[in-house]
């Protein structure tokens, strides 16, 4: 640790969020210290808080871009150029980390998950070798939505999804809205969303769906007779992921990209439809590509960010209203 200390929002107790002056890491070989400029609220930090699973001083936060205020090891960054952050640090000690293979740690440190200090502070630490430069024409808010935007567009790319599909994705928080633009972008031809939240609906409208139902019965009774090829699940809420496989056709795909600790099926309709389900969770493979796709523009995501926060706002957010937001962002400079 430097001796400095720095404005963070940790766990207080299992359910309770607070602000703390926490030390100001210092970065070891091959990691950067980064000052945080922007760091979206996820849908699982909210999930993980409600269940109150996390140890007590977990400062929350993976998505984050960044500002290089130190360098572990001289040439691997300079100071000032922003990073936009892989959410875990490397044991370096293991056989993928040995071989170069950090994301593929087997002992790695979750940033802002209970490993190492997330986005939710002034700075967090983050290893270069599995972090991107930022390019100058791409802003801080674009920037911070490359985490998910890779997390959405792993799981459409092991898609079947193909030009002309219909596709229905079920959920349009971030993770949803980011699938929404990635299907449309694999060439689906129809697009339903089913989001009862009505900021959310009215964004799903505003990135391209073909139609946006608040009401599940609605949803289940246009698609009754005309089911979807492909169901995307971004909910991550008890019933959805059974949802989906009732709108999908016979011998249609399921893709898992919501996160939810228990749930009930029915596994004799898989069965009997030859459903084919496959979860997707994030891979640094991704990674690159949604920065390459946000810089070049072919996706334009920013939008889906309605309300830029302070860090002390946060505790508050997560008591009541965070949900009701499209995304949230973090930032430690407001």
């Amino acid at each position: 640790m430097t001796g400095r200390t720095m404005r963070a929002i940790a766990l207080e107790t299992a359910h309770a969020l607070g602000p703390v002056a926490h030390p100001v890491p210092e970065p070891g070989p091959g990691q950067l210290l980064l000052r945080v400029d922007a760091c979206g609220v996820c849908g699982s930090d909210l999930h993980v808080f409600e269940l109150g699973r996390m140890p007590v001083g977990t400062v929350f936060g993976h998505e984050f871009v960044g500002t290089v205020e130190a360098v572990g090891r001289p040439g691997d960054a300079r100071v000032g150029e922003r990073w936009v952050g892989w959410p875990l640090l490397g044991c370096r000690e293991c056989d993928a980390c040995r071989a170069g293979l950090l994301d593929q740690c087997r002992r790695p440190l979750r940033i802002g998950l209970g490993g190492s200090v997330g986005g939710y502070a002034e700075y967090t630490l983050v290893d270069v070798e599995t972090s991107l430069r930022v390019p100058d024409s791409v802003d801080d808010t674009t920037a911070a939505l490359t985490e998910p935007l890779s997390v959405a567009l792993h799981g459409i790319r092991i898609s079947s999804i193909r030009p002309g599909d219909r596709v229905l994705v079920a959920g349009a928080g971030c993770i949803g809205l980011m699938a929404l633009q990635c299907v449309l972008l694999a060439g689906a031809a129809d697009v339903t969303v089913i989001e009862p939240a009505p900021q959310r609906a009215e964004a799903a409208r505003d990135f391209g769906a073909t139609r946006v139902f608040t009401d599940v019965a609605a949803a289940r009774e246009a698609l009754a007779a005309d089911p979807v090829d492909v169901a995307v699940e971004c909910a991550g809420v008890p019933g959805t992921l059974q949802l989906c496989v009732d709108l999908v056709r016979r011998c249609g795909e399921v893709v898992g990209l919501g996160a939810v600790s228990e749930d009930t099926v029915r596994p004799s309709q898989w069965l009997m439809k030859e459903i084919t389900l496959r979860m997707a969770s994030e891979t640094r493979e991704a990674f690159p590509l949604a920065l390459r796709l946000l810089e070049t523009g072919r996706l334009t995501p920013a939008g889906m960010v309605s309300l830029r926060a302070r860090l002390e706002d946060l505790p508050a957010l997560f008591e009541d209203g965070a949900r009701r937001e499209v995304k949230i962002h973090a930032v430690p400079a407001l």
